[in-house]
């Protein structure tokens, strides 16, 4: 399963990790990266200079159950989103339609909407997420205008996924009654932007909400579908072509049956 965190361009180097045999790309701040996951679970690219630091692991077991399974995610080129000075304060004030001291927490902010039943990949749509007393607002930016594009309120949300915890440096996903949202709350530079992640995190968190932590709170699994793919052997013309499982997200949340 997928997560943006990057915003990149040109990278620099690739390499495999063969731990979890996930191939990453390696570049500067503010460039473009594109992996592909072997996993049910997200392994996410957080990028610090020329170092890609790997912040989730699968289990053997995980590993195991999503074997041929590729998940893919592309972010794009960098989306400098005006959010910090006066001027875009103000106009994010009235394009939204929120008070001044409504506000608590904007940064800019990756994220995918997962409807249950559906793949687990997706191209991620770069906004800004606006925490609000009235619900985080995910905004985009387009010609000029900050336009809300979804709200999610505590009360909406059933249960949470982080693997390293509250203040870990990495995306989270809350999962409401009909989808998956994962949130990578992020620096102009492309890293975690973990002060504002928290808030966000203990926002949509009330007290006594499931959270899983870890390898545990899974949320793709194959469908039972099956799904034909093939091509050419590179720089011959021999083809190929090979059958794998097509996976789905679910809700993993425990009060919830299927």
């Amino acid at each position: 399963m997928p997560i943006p965190v990057v915003l990149c361009k040109r990278p620099v180097k690739s390499y495999t990790d063969p731990a979890i045999s996930t191939r990453m790309t390696a570049c500067r701040p503010c460039r473009k990266v594109r992996y592909q996951n072997h996993h049910s679970l997200p392994v996410v690219a957080i990028q610090q200079g020329e170092r890609t630091m790997n912040t989730f692991k699968s289990s053997i077991q995980n590993v195991a159950a999503a074997i041929g399974l590729i998940a893919a995610v592309t972010v794009g080129g960098c989306v400098m989103i005006p959010y910090d000075t006066p001027e875009s304060k103000a106009q994010i004030q009235r394009d939204l339609k929120i008070e001044p001291a409504d506000i608590q927490a904007v940064s800019e902010t990756n994220w995918c909407l997962f409807p249950y039943g559906s793949e687990g990949s997706c191209r991620a749509t770069q906004g800004l997420g606006v925490l609000t007393s009235k619900g985080l607002i995910l905004s985009l930016y387009k010609n000029h205008t900050y336009t809300e594009t979804a709200r999610i309120l505590p009360e909406q949300v059933q249960c949470v996924k982080t693997v390293g915890g509250r203040t870990g440096v990495e995306p989270f996903v809350v999962f409401t009654k009909d989808r998956a949202i994962m949130l990578a709350v992020i620096t102009p530079g492309g890293q975690m932007n973990e002060p504002v992640k928290v808030s966000f995190f203990d926002y949509l968190t009330k007290p006594g909400q499931h959270v899983f932590t870890g390898t545990d709170g899974g949320y793709v699994r194959k469908s039972g579908r099956k799904q034909t793919i093939g091509g050419m052997v590179s720089g011959t013309a021999i083809p190929w072509h090979t059958t794998i499982d097509v996976t789905e997200v679910f809700n993993p949340c425990p009060q919830v049956t299927d």
